[in-house]
Formats: C-alpha cells, sequence, structure tokens
C-alpha cells in the first residue's frame, strides 16, 4: 500500500501525467490521496489563518471543516485543470504541489532505485539476499 501510494502521488502530482490512464474509481482514490497529501504539506499560516478567519460558532457548531476543504481543494483544482505546455514553469505558482511534485519525482540517490525495484517485486527477504556479505551489503548502502 505504501509502495502504490508512493507510484499514485508520482504520477498524479506530474503535470503531464496528472491522472491519464486512470479508470474513474482510480482517479478518485488518486484524488483523495493527493488530497490528503495537500493537507499534510499545507503551511502552519494556512491553518492560523483560517482558525481566525472561522471563528462563527452557530448553536454550538464549528463549521470550519467544509472551509479547510475547499481552501486546498483551490490549489488542486487549479492543477488540474491548468494545460501542460511542455515544462514545469506551472508549478511556480502551486507552491504545495511543488513540493509534493519534487518529493515524489526527484532522482534517487544512487542504490535507492535498485532497493525499491527490490522491494517492489518482493525480494528483499528472500534467501538470495539474506546472505549478503557484509562488504557487499556497505556497497549496497
Amino acid at each position: 500500500m505504501l509502495l502504490e501510494k508512493f507510484n499514485i502521488l508520482a504520477i498524479a502530482s506530474h503535470p503531464k501525467f496528472k491522472f491519464k490512464g486512470m479508470s474513474v474509481m482510480e482517479k478518485k482514490e488518486a484524488t483523495d490521496i493527493l488530497q490528503s497529501e495537500i493537507e499534510y504539506f499545507k503551511p502552519v499560516n494556512d491553518n492560523t489563518l483560517e482558525q481566525n478567519q472561522v471563528k462563527e460558532v452557530n448553536d454550538n457548531i464549528i463549521f470550519d471543516e467544509d472551509i479547510k476543504q475547499g481552501h486546498s481543494n483551490a490549489e488542486l483544482e487549479r492543477f488540474l485543470f491548468a494545460p501542460f505546455n511542455g515544462d514545469l514553469t506551472i508549478l511556480k505558482n502551486m507552491p504545495i504541489m511543488r513540493l509534493i511534485f519534487l518529493k515524489y519525482n526527484t532522482a534517487l540517490p544512487s542504490s535507492a532505485s535498485v532497493e525499491r525495484l527490490f522491494i517492489i517485486a518482493g525480494d528483499i527477504y528472500t534467501k538470495k539476499r539474506s546472505k549478503i556479505s557484509d562488504c557487499n551489503f556497505e556497497n549496497a548502502l
């Protein structure tokens, strides 16, 4: 599930691909995952600003959850409907999407991509990896 989430975020946060090739259900799931990642990267300043703006209490019910979702959806909506013109300059106007793109679509250190392939293939805890020598282990790191 963790690698699947990583792969979904890598595809969905790239302006060229977004949700291409996904079914309607996969798009909905990917949108939810991307939305939760946007909430995670949301600056602290936005939260304090929203808390100051939303102080209306009606019958002891605070309606700030809908407003928080609407505010964070704005950047996602701009990203989804922005046309891709061949470069990544559209990410300059979307700081949270830029952070997500950089986190999930940047180059990896030397052996990280190989280790990820072993993990995806399920070979990380098999016999062929269990008898690795100290020298080879250090080289793998």
